[in-house]
């Protein structure tokens, strides 16, 4: 309220555009301390308390000026004694061309959200950046939620539950990127949407094939796998479209598995189990794979055999499919007992090289951690980056005898969960000495 006089008394206001921090001290005895001193602090403002310090040393109260300035609430308009309008104009304008400069050196954003957590969309491209794993992500971590169209509103805190599905998502994760198989077998459950069309060609499926799907899944090591399919059944868990004999063919990258026949038991009606035996094992080899399942098209004398759907919402009673569809595909293995997966795309990206012996263990392991940190960051990895990971290391190396125990060392689920799990963009909290600009 005062430095509409810093103007009038150029001895005390600002000398050129800022070249020294204005002076306010005479003014503020002259016209405010009477309302703003220790014993009255009308408005809750003392300015006893700041008279000795230049203006930069209290920006919040300087702001508050500026404002009660800028809208001619101060002085009080019952005042005798109030500035012109140039007065009013010309010391706020300077005041805040102050301050703007001084946050244009320093700048302060204020406290702002620490932490920002990846979408499912984010998860899943980081992962494959970074660890060469396109993986589903959408069975790990549940669906974003969204506002006004945009399912990136990621601020705030993570609930408990939240974060604990991230970090069995790292976990998992990790553990493929470095191809160390699951203590026992471990299952892989896909549904097929209700309301998903099999009654033709799927597109990325081979040609002369009907309904189906392709699913990216990665092997964690080489070994024994079963694939288990149930088909779509109807209210009173008949098999839909079970007329005839049908052919269901699975390839493993492109190449073919197996094919089952499929077709109606004439001595049990019902045909409840007429899908029992959709179920085999076989050899995988480790690192992503593509598996599809899909069945052998049969012609159609006619055109008009293909009934157009009921023109409504989905019904599974109202669209009854004239063949089987698939409706659930489950994966599970390894059963049999296999070493870390050598040669993946994963394990290439990460482990460039292995230590020659045992001295050489901690400096591969901080130049792995290096370039995965630098990857990751966009920047080269410092000292204070690498702590975390080689104490890590370090605690955890002594597990595994082998001389080559990099290989399995779990610090990259430390590293994982650092960077793919959340978006780190915790800055530290700044000391209220600026204005917020």
């Amino acid at each position: 309220m005062y430095s509409f006089l810093i103007r009038a008394f150029p001895a005390f206001g600002l000398m050129g555009v800022l070249a020294a921090a204005p002076d306010p001290k005479p003014l503020l005895e002259q016209y405010c301390i009477d309302c703003h001193d220790d014993s009255i602090k009308r408005g809750g403002l003392n300015l006893d308390a700041i008279l000795t310090d230049p203006p930069e040393a209290h920006p919040e109260i300087w702001e508050k000026v500026i404002l009660r300035l800028k809208s001619r609430q101060m002085p009080p308009p019952e005042e005798k004694v109030r500035p012109t309008e140039e007065e009013f104009e010309t010391s706020s304008t300077e005041l805040a061309a102050w301050f703007d400069q001084i946050a244009k050196e320093k700048p302060n954003p204020s406290r702002t959200d620490g932490i920002r957590r990846l979408t499912r969309f984010e998860y899943r491209n980081s992962i494959r950046d970074l660890l060469a794993l396109d993986l589903e992500v959408s069975e790990l971590l549940p669906k974003d939620e969204s506002s006004h169209g945009f399912d990136n509103i990621t601020l705030g805190t993570l609930s408990p539950v939240l974060l604990n599905r991230y970090v069995q998502a790292a976990q998992k994760v990790s553990r493929l990127a470095v191809g160390i198989a699951p203590p026992t077998p471990a299952g892989r459950t896909i549904r097929l949407p209700a309301d998903m069309s099999q009654e033709q060609h799927v597109a990325g499926l081979p040609l002369g094939t009907r309904g189906g799907a392709r699913i990216e899944h990665p092997f964690p090591a080489a070994g024994e796998y079963e694939i288990e399919i149930r088909l779509s059944r109807d209210r009173d868990e008949f098999i839909e479209g079970l007329k005839g004999k049908h052919e269901l063919d699975i390839l493993l990258n492109d190449k073919p598995l197996k094919r089952f026949v499929v077709e109606p038991d004439l001595d049990k009606m019902d045909g409840l189990e007429a899908d029992s035996h959709l179920k085999f094992r076989f050899q995988a080899p480790a690192g992503q794979a593509s598996l599809i399942t899909t069945f052998v098209e049969k012609p159609g004398t006619m055109e008009e055999t293909k009934r157009l759907p009921y023109d409504t919402n989905y019904n599974v009673h109202r669209h009854p499919r004239r063949s089987p569809a698939i409706y659930q595909i489950i994966i599970t293995g390894p059963y049999s007992k296999s070493p870390a997966a050598e040669g993946t795309a994963s394990r290439k990206l990460i482990f460039h090289r292995f230590p020659a012996n045992q001295a050489d263990e901690e400096p591969c392991a901080k130049e792995i951690f290096s370039r995965l940190i630098g990857r990751a960051y966009r920047r080269p990895a410092t000292e204070e980056d690498l702590l975390n990971p080689l104490e890590f290391f370090e605690k955890n190396a002594f597990q595994v005898v082998s001389i080559q125990r990099l290989k399995q060392v779990s610090a990259v689920f430390w590293l994982v969960r650092d960077f793919s799990c959340v978006l780190r963009t915790i800055q530290r909290e700044s000391p209220l000495t600026l204005p917020i600009r």
